[in-house]
């Protein structure tokens, strides 16, 4: 579990490292079509806010996918109904594609991917 935690610690601060990078960028773009008095090239700024945008959602789905693998193995223990092979297993579900993605520590790191 502190494993899964430290996981998704570490997504949500690549998610905020990438917002600061962002803004630092298009910050610069403008200053710089500003500085030269060509405000024609402004929308130059539009291309790096689509990536970093582009860079956050994936970041956020990633961390949304963590979140909901730590809360089924949490339910799973509070239910009782955990088995021994969910101890060592990091399962999490992409909400677009109806498969799961199984990450296996035991069997030295083989991703299986199951139809739900």
């Amino acid at each position: 579990m502190n494993i899964t935690q430290s996981v998704i610690q570490r997504i949500a601060t690549n998610r905020s490292s990438c917002k600061a990078l962002g803004i630092t960028v298009v910050s610069a773009i403008l200053v710089i079509v500003t500085d030269k008095e060509n405000s024609q090239y402004a929308f130059i700024a539009i291309i790096p806010n689509v990536l970093f945008l582009v860079l956050d959602t994936y970041y956020l789905s990633l961390e949304k996918m963590f979140r909901n693998s730590y809360n089924d193995f949490i339910k799973k223990l509070h239910d009782y109904k955990i088995d021994s092979s969910d101890l060592f297993t990091v399962i999490f579900y992409l909400a677009i594609l109806p498969y799961s993605f199984d990450y296996d520590i035991i069997s030295k790191g083989n991703y299986i991917m199951k139809k739900l």
